[in-house]
């Protein structure tokens, strides 16, 4: 699965002293792109984690681009949860828009086990 960072507001630092400027939601310039890739170590149909060489904040929002559509935050891993105790793995809940996303995911899941049962 292929993760690409989702910035929805941009902050420049001005170059006049402490004055910060913000770039409006609707600027072409309020959005940036870069793409990571990612090991998915563990998905279900509403919490992904990932593992990740680059380190990352947490409440930190990706789009994924493929193979589906959709959006996840970054949040802190659970107490005694799993993969809690391993380095750079990460916890994100995955956001959806409904019930049919829900199933696209459902179906992407049911196709990698499938695939890895053929192996």
């Amino acid at each position: 699965i292929f993760l690409f960072f989702f910035i929805s507001q941009l902050l420049f630092h001005s170059s006049e002293g402490n004055k910060k400027v913000f770039v409006r939601a609707k600027d072409k310039f309020s959005k940036i792109y870069i793409q990571r890739h990612l090991k998915v170590r563990s998905m279900s149909e509403s919490v992904m984690y990932f593992e990740s060489s680059v380190e990352i904040p947490v409440w930190t929002v990706f789009k994924v681009k493929s193979p589906l559509e959709f959006l996840i935050t970054v949040v802190p891993h659970r107490k005694e949860g799993q993969f809690s105790k391993e380095k750079n793995v990460y916890r994100a809940l995955i956001n959806f828009a409904g019930e049919k996303e829900k199933a696209d995911i459902r179906r992407l899941i049911y196709k990698s086990l499938q695939e890895d049962e053929e192996d």
